[in-house]
């Protein structure tokens, strides 16, 4: 019998405001002048004539899009898109993050409900559940990813061969052009505006249906801001019109309401349900059979999980479900479920006259309607076939940067060397490789990143007089994780011996790391391993000036190598960091140093050379250069008093360098968000010790 394989778990949660407008899952945040927005349309708020001339008055897009990553322990990312901006962020790091951990992605009903259950207290509607919405639909991406199939084929397969499409906008004779077999045109004016608005509003409907001739299907929305009286009395005075349906008059918690203008107009067709969350939210509006379709938001109701119960209880009752926009995330249900006839494109083209995508510029790939409809074919792609666009990717702000920290989250240090910054998550699920990582610079860069969420493979040369810091390295890392708090995530510690002057030192490391976090990825690498002893030019023996070379400038190529191959060549996308520890003796000289200032030049010449190398694959390289730092190198060159005193009162901020100084500027280039476009750079970190070198 063959046995089951192991299936990933998930190992980071990550997410992002989008910045600026138009892209995302918030359909509203566009530009000013878009006719979403900034076109009479009757609203809740409509009632105070302030708030009628543009919905962005009464806050409609205050909340903004976000995005959320989730990736799984061998590599793989699913992610999504919806509405909810800095506070949806907070709801998925400081409470949902906790069930999804180390969880099984395919457990998607049991991560609803532990979501859903657990934020009951505040939540069951609204931003909670639009933000689990977006969690769920991050867990449908990645599961299909993994699976290598679209969602559709893991909620039913198909059950058409197309989706037919009509279209939201303000110009119903456009899209009859482009090919929808039906308009829906926004009501303009409200109930508080009186016999005239009404009037007005007869008018527009019927002007709209002289443009497309009598027999194009014509549909109004009317966005919850309308009462009982004023539908009754509006589809009374447009019943020669053939409204084909009236969709959201009412609030969607009036229930009644909707029976009593059921009850008025029983042939005219009625809808909602876009502003209505979880089964829960659309039991009584199913088993009224006041409705005649319901239209729930995937990106809102509970995501795909929730929706297919939805959909499930509408059967039942012979109910259709035709989704709220919501671009791919829609049409993967609608073609796979059998009570699904047909779905919305929201248009998204300022002046409603053009098909673009419905997310705008967040992805590369997303599928829109042609002439009208899709097919599966244009669905057949791992998870939700959704690429997220690199020029997109900078408008992608870390939540890191909005979540509050607390400061007492560390454990202090332990010696004075190291000096942590507070962990934000800036490296979560990264997987780093560090050569010299047990003491000194690489210590502190391990330990940095660690704090930060990254999973750190260090290499050692495994010598009896270094298994003290090994040890106590790992017993930090312990300590790190041992401190964490809710909503970060520290990382894990995994070590490996080898020499870097052997070139198979650097292959083994790149795969012990990735074997060993279970991982398809290989994010960093910091080539730190070197060895400085100070020798008078005139009797230096070919043996250290060789043994120098060969540890300082042979072993950091053959790591940066062996890291570029893995990051250029064997992950899918392609990038990377590496980072090399050079030092400020790369630009001066140093009597007592004549075999390693050219070895620390070669390093940062070498990074260089191949950040332009590598600058294709979207791999960055760049040098870090530390001034005199207190390391087991320099320590007994330390003890000389007068010597010391003479450096530091040569060095601006007054004081000798720490292994911890050099963390946060290793972090700084390891992090996409920080230094994306960072590459072929050196960055001194001396204090000010190059610039008074006069």
């Amino acid at each position: 019998m063959v046995g089951l394989r192991e299936f990933p778990t998930i190992k980071a949660v990550r997410s992002f405001v989008i910045g600026g407008v138009g892209s995302g899952g918030d359909y509203h945040n566009v530009k000013g002048g878009h006719w979403l927005i900034d076109t009479p349309i009757s609203t809740p708020c409509s009632q105070w004539e302030k708030y009628r001339a543009s919905r962005t008055s009464w806050g409609i897009n205050v909340l903004g899009s976000f995005f959320v990553e989730i990736e799984a322990t061998d590599g793989t990312v699913g992610f999504a898109t919806g509405f909810g901006g800095p506070p949806a962020c907070w709801l998925v790091h400081q409470h949902f993050e906790r069930f999804l951990i180390g969880a099984d992605p395919r457990n998607t009903n049991h991560l609803f409900e532990q979501m859903y259950r657990a934020s009951m207290f505040y939540g069951r509607k609204g931003i909670t559940v639009a933000v689990i919405s977006v969690i769920d639909l991050a867990l449908w991406d990645l599961l299909g990813k993994l699976r290598g199939e679209p969602v559709y084929k893991l909620i039913g397969g198909s059950t058409k061969d197309r989706i037919n499409f009509y279209c939201t906008g303000p110009d119903p004779p456009a899209a009859k052009k482009m090919g929808f077999w039906g308009a829906k045109v926004p009501l303009p004016y409200c109930p508080e505006e009186g016999h005239v608005g009404l009037k007005k509003n007869v008018e527009f409907l019927r002007k709209h249906r002289e443009s497309v001739g009598p027999d194009f299907p014509l549909m109004v929305d009317c966005y919850m801001s309308l009462n009982v009286p004023y539908t009754i009395e509006i589809a009374k005075a447009c019943e020669d019109l053939n409204i084909n349906w009236w969709e959201e008059c009412l609030s969607p918690d009036d229930t009644d309401g909707f029976e009593q203008i059921k009850r008025a107009h029983p042939t005219l067709k009625f809808t909602t349900g876009e502003h209505e969350y979880s089964r829960y939210g659309f039991r009584k509006l199913i088993e009224g059979r006041n409705l005649d379709i319901i239209q729930p938001d995937v990106m809102w109701v509970g995501g795909m999980t929730e929706l297919l119960k939805v959909a499930a209880m509408a059967a039942a009752y012979d109910i259709p479900v035709v989704p709220h926009a919501s671009g791919p995330y829609s049409y993967h249900f609608v073609i796979s479920q059998p009570n699904t006839p047909f779905q919305e494109y929201l248009a998204n083209s300022p002046d409603g006259k053009s098909v673009l995508p419905v997310f705008g510029d967040l992805f590369v790939d997303e599928p829109i309607p042609t002439k009208g409809f899709l097919t599966s074919a244009d669905l057949d792609k791992p998870g939700f076939g959704l690429t997220l666009n690199p020029a997109a990717r900078a408008k992608l702000i870390p939540s890191t940067y909005l979540l509050t920290i607390p400061t007492n989250s560390l454990p202090p240090p332990t010696n004075e060397s190291e000096i942590l910054m507070p962990p934000t998550n800036l490296l979560a699920g990264k997987t780093a490789i560090i050569t010299g990582g047990t003491t000194g610079i690489g210590r502190a860069i391990a330990l940095a990143f660690l704090a930060q969420g990254a999973n750190v493979a260090v290499n050692h040369l495994d010598l009896d007089k270094d298994k003290p810091h090994l040890d106590s390295l790992i017993a930090e890392a312990d300590e790190l994780s041992n401190a964490v708090s809710p909503g970060t995530i520290i990382g894990r510690l995994a070590h490996l011996p080898g020499d870097v002057r052997d070139p198979a030192t650097g292959t083994a490391l790149v795969s012990f790391a990735l074997s060993t976090f279970n991982t398809s990825r290989l994010d960093i690498c910091v080539s730190n391993a070197g060895i400085c002893t100070f020798a008078s030019f005139l009797d230096m023996s070919p043996d250290l000036f060789t043994n120098t070379v060969r540890t300082n400038l042979d072993g950091a190529f053959y790591v940066v190598q062996a890291a570029a191959k893995q990051m250029a060549l064997h992950q899918d996308p392609p990038g990377g960091s590496i980072i090399a520890i050079s030092s400020i003796s790369a630009l001066v000289g140093g009597g007592e140093q004549t075999h390693y200032t050219p070895t620390k030049a070669g390093v940062l010449s070498l990074m260089q050379s191949i950040a332009v190398a590598l600058g294709k694959y979207g791999i960055r390289c760049n040098a870090l250069l530390p001034g005199t730092v207190r390391t087991q190198l320099n320590e007994e060159d330390m003890k000389d008093d007068k010597k010391r005193s003479y450096m530091e009162g040569r060095i601006p901020l007054g004081r000798l360098g720490k292994p911890g100084d050099l963390g946060g500027p290793a972090v700084f280039l390891a992090c996409e968000e920080l230094s994306g476009y960072v590459t072929g750079a050196q960055l001194l970190v001396d204090g000010g010790l190059f610039v008074n070198l006069q």
